[in-house]
């Protein structure tokens, strides 16, 4: 049975006390106020158990580490000299950057810390809400987080100006197998489209709680939906039932059914928060990915978990 996460938190904090007052090495020669008469506990085992503080809320598929986690880390990081290398690796695989106006460029606050942009996995990247700067990510981040793996955009309003600069900027996340887009207020179905097909390593996608800038309206007949180089093992949807019957969705569940990319799908999840009642628009577009999911991955074993939150 586990423990509520308060409790692990409070365990996390002990744990780190203890092992400042139990693993100091002490010798005869050395002036300590530390009593040398119990043992020191190797650094080995001190660092699996800063393994363990980090891993209790996984930094990866998209979920930034919980802020009393980094806090018991920096803690450990203060302690003991030789416990600074294994914390700070943890701490810094892990990257919040805010794109709102105010705020310093990514690229100068990034430089002063460069020595550690090498250790970086995961980086999250947010603005104010409906303010259109999360297009200039791939502008502004170094050049040095090019093997990032894990890249969360949130937060805020995206398009993508015409033409391919913007685009080829983002091809530099050549290593990013998890994508995550959280909370954006897109302005075209195309946008979304180019802005994924830009990263052609990617494995693992979210939607959560995405929105539309534009009114629904009918798409013009005759779309043409190119192949792309992206091949998801993993999709996840969390959305609300307005978001799923707009016809830019339908686009892209189209889009994604018939270029390729869900071939090898292997997991699917699907949770779709709507009112008592949803019109035939939203089951037409539910339709439509299910269908894609399907005859996409033929002789292949999918996985699929579809929730119906229905609220009054």
């Amino acid at each position: 049975m586990s423990l509520p996460r308060e409790a692990r938190c409070g365990k996390q904090h002990k744990r780190a006390e203890y092992l400042s007052r139990n693993s100091r090495c002490c010798t005869p020669s050395t002036d300590c106020k530390y009593s040398c008469s119990r043992p020191a506990i190797p650094v080995t085992i001190c660092e699996h158990i800063i393994d363990l503080v980090a891993e209790d809320h996984p930094c990866c598929w998209f979920q930034v580490r919980r802020k009393e986690v980094s806090d018991t880390l920096k803690a450990c990081s203060l302690v003991a000299r030789s416990w600074a290398p294994r914390s700070q690796y943890h701490l810094f695989r892990v990257l919040k950057v805010d794109l709102s106006p105010g705020a310093p460029s990514p690229a100068e606050a990034l430089e002063i810390i460069s020595a550690i942009l090498e250790r970086v996995e995961a980086i999250s990247v947010g603005a104010s809400a409906d303010h259109p700067a999360l297009y200039r990510t791939a502008i502004q981040l170094p050049s040095q987080l090019n093997r990032i793996r894990h890249l969360q955009l949130c937060d805020g309003a995206f398009y993508l100006p015409p033409g391919p600069p913007v685009e080829i900027c983002f091809r530099k996340f050549i290593a990013v197998t998890e994508l995550s887009l959280c909370r954006i207020t897109f302005h075209t179905a195309q946008d979304m489209q180019r802005l994924i097909s830009a990263m052609p390593s990617v494995e693992k996608l979210a939607l959560s709680d995405l929105r539309w800038a534009l009114p629904d309206r009918p798409l013009a007949s005759g779309l043409l939906f190119h192949s792309t180089p992206i091949r998801l093992r993993q999709l996840v949807v969390h959305a609300y039932g307005s978001w799923i019957k707009h016809c830019y969705t339908g686009y892209i569940f189209t889009w994604l059914a018939q270029s390729g990319a869900l071939v090898d799908l292997n997991r699917a999840f699907i949770h779709v928060k709507a009112s008592s009642e949803l019109d035939l628009q939203s089951m037409s577009t539910l339709g439509v990915l299910f269908h894609g999911l399907w005859s996409s991955t033929p002789g292949t074993s999918l996985q699929l978990i579809f929730v119906l939150d229905i609220r009054e």
